[in-house]
């Protein structure tokens, strides 16, 4: 399962708040089949299975805005940096998550997503 390292940090405090019905019903699927099965996950920077429900997905999130799907890959590497696993690495649900949640702290939701439309859900 390909996820985007950001997805990582958004998984953690998911609320149902979405684009769209669809989109939630999809994320809540993938946070399922990751906690269900366990299986491994690549930790990619480009669209995922989350993002193939997005009503602005287009080739990435251009339909949100020109730069937006820049924007959200800067988001992708930070936390591929943050994590030190490198892109395309590829480990079980719960190891990933495991060191998500040892690798962040208060401050890094704030600091990476500062301009994500949710983030006052997630702090």
């Amino acid at each position: 399962m390909n996820i985007r390292a950001h997805h990582l940090l958004c998984m953690r405090n998911f609320k149902g708040k979405g684009y769209s019905r669809e989109f939630v019903d999809n994320f809540y699927g993938v946070i399922n089949k990751i906690k269900k099965e366990n299986p491994p996950v690549k930790i990619i920077n480009k669209p995922d299975i989350i993002c193939s429900a997005c009503p602005y997905n287009h080739d990435g999130c251009t339909k949100k805005g020109p730069d937006s799907e820049l924007k959200v890959r800067d988001k992708d590497n930070n936390v591929i940096k943050l994590l030190g696993t490198g892109l395309n690495k590829s480990l079980k649900a719960d190891k990933l998550m495991q060191l998500v949640n040892k690798k962040t702290g208060k401050d890094t939701v704030p600091n990476i997503c500062k301009d994500c439309d949710w983030l006052e859900y997630c702090t």
